[in-house]
């Protein structure tokens, strides 16, 4: 059938790409059909999700719906499933496109759909104020895990306030600084130093196997469920996570099963080692002694893993070799860390459903959670949504000279920029439109021009002296910048 190939090749594509551009699988532009994506519903989605699932994955109805409901003959290789497609509204026929070959959409259009089913699904929020809750730096996860384990969709979150290393508070409170706070939450808990987590060669980020041999914790699925909850409460609340997930890690986050193609990216030196298997004979086989065991050496402990039942007593050969070959990864890939993917996707999954997630390729994933991983901003899109504390400061000299400096940044410090006034290091996903609040520049016209710049991260405010002159302002903004590492300076 063509979608199911045209769906496999996609998924090739995302191990080892052979089409570069995202753009090339667009093909439903048709915007009398994509102007229902803002009429879907989370029921009919639900609703109609099910019935995906029940049909096996494969668009195949079981014999016993063909009796039921009988249609026209079916030509060889037609999917039944759509035998009644010509009676479908135009909301049903989006949802099943979507939940097939997702990727025919624009990724955009798609995160847009996202954004809507996370907020109508968000929790009501009881007027009041929360209690104050205190982090302090450096312990950031395991100060957040204790309090909110048993409720990790807790409002207090809201209240956070950072201590220092004195254990004075630092200055700031609201928005800013709980986006600090889940930001400082995923840099501490995904590092391979909290045994929670382990990084790849290039640098990706997968759970950790051994999570309780390294860290002898009885609570350490329990913290890595907490983590992927906090991942969806970011993605939720519009929050950027800059964690590298590696793409093996992504396709079970997806649901899918890994293969020999994604081994490459993960551990390059065990895809050679065993793509090398394919070319020795008989008798250079035999001298290995190699059987359908797998030796794991971490933590200076041997621990060997039968690969199938009895796999200590059979030995690989030229017949069966392939079959080794497939046996590793899959145990590299999909069964050696299940227990923590599967704690993972439990926290996650309580946020985000997993046919939402399906929304996206593992590419895409990449981007969903960490953002544009060009490094590139977009300072005419920043500058269209940027407001202004008297709108006609829009057009003074001290804001021109400001957007000209911003211009001239590296995407280094644009970033540093943004979490000096927003504690974001990543625009929005979808763009500046949907940062809350608004950036805002806030010229203050009765200060000194050689005063640096300050910013309340709590309003997305950046507060700007009236420099006359554009080397005074770059100097005093990247200075600022530079300086402004914790709340204390804003």
């Amino acid at each position: 059938m063509a979608f199911l190939l045209l769906a496999r090749l996609h998924v090739v594509n995302e191990a080892t790409q052979f089409l570069p551009l995202p753009s090339a699988w667009v093909s439903v532009r048709d915007t009398l059909l994509l102007r229902n994506l803002d009429s879907i519903s989370v029921e009919r989605w639900t609703e109609l999700e099910e019935e995906h699932l029940h049909s096996g994955h494969d668009a195949m109805e079981d014999e016993e719906e063909e009796k039921k409901a009988p249609q026209v003959k079916p030509l060889p290789g037609d999917d039944t499933l759509f035998t009644n497609s010509c009676h479908w509204s135009t909301e049903e026929r989006l949802i099943r496109l979507l939940l097939r070959i997702a990727f025919l959409v624009s990724f955009n259009e798609r995160a847009k759909l996202l954004t809507r089913f996370l907020l109508l699904s968000q929790p009501q929020r009881h007027p009041g104020m929360p209690k104050q809750f205190v982090v302090h730096r450096g312990r950031t996860f395991v100060d957040t895990y204790e309090r909110f384990k048993h409720q990790p969709d807790s409002v207090e979150m809201f209240s956070v306030r950072f201590a220092g290393a004195n254990g004075e508070y630092e200055e700031g409170y609201g928005q800013g600084v709980y986006r600090e706070l889940l930001h400082c939450i995923g840099l501490e808990g995904f590092t391979a130093e909290h045994g929670l987590f382990r990084t790849t060669e290039d640098g990706f980020v997968y759970p950790n196997p051994l999570s309780f041999e390294t860290t002898g914790d009885e609570e350490h699925l329990g913290k890595i469920s907490f983590l992927g909850f906090m991942c969806g409460r970011s993605l939720r609340d519009g929050i950027l996570q800059d964690v590298p997930f590696a793409l093996h890690f992504r396709n079970a986050l997806l649901g899918r099963r890994n293969t020999i193609n994604n081994l490459k990216g993960f551990d390059a030196q065990l895809y050679r080692q065993l793509v090398s298997l394919v070319n020795l004979t008989e008798e250079e086989l035999s001298l290995m002694e190699l059987t359908f065991t797998y030796v794991d050496n971490s933590l200076g402990v041997a621990r060997e893993y039968e690969l199938v039942r009895g796999g200590a007593e059979m030995k690989v050969n030229t017949h069966n070799r392939l079959f080794y070959i497939d046996l590793v990864a899959d145990y590299k890939l999909n069964r050696e860390g299940a227990p923590q993917t599967l704690a993972f996707q439990a926290g996650l999954e309580r946020i985000i459903h997993r046919s939402w997630l399906r929304l996206f390729d593992s590419i895409e994933l990449f981007k969903l959670f960490g953002g544009d991983n060009s490094g590139s901003f977009d300072v005419a899109d920043w500058k269209k949504h940027t407001v202004y504390k008297d709108p006609e400061d829009e057009h003074s000299v001290p804001v021109k000279l400001f957007w000209e400096v911003v211009e001239s940044m590296t995407a280094e410090q644009q970033s540093a920029l943004l979490r000096f006034a927003t504690s974001m290091r990543r625009p929005p996903l979808l763009g500046f439109q949907f940062l809350s609040p608004p950036f805002m520049v806030y010229l203050v016209k009765n200060i000194s021009s050689q005063r640096l710049p300050t910013a309340s991260t709590c309003f997305s405010t950046f507060k700007l002296p009236p420099y006359t002159d554009y080397g005074t302002a770059r100097e005093k903004i990247l200075a600022a910048i530079e300086e402004g590492t914790t709340f204390e300076l804003t």
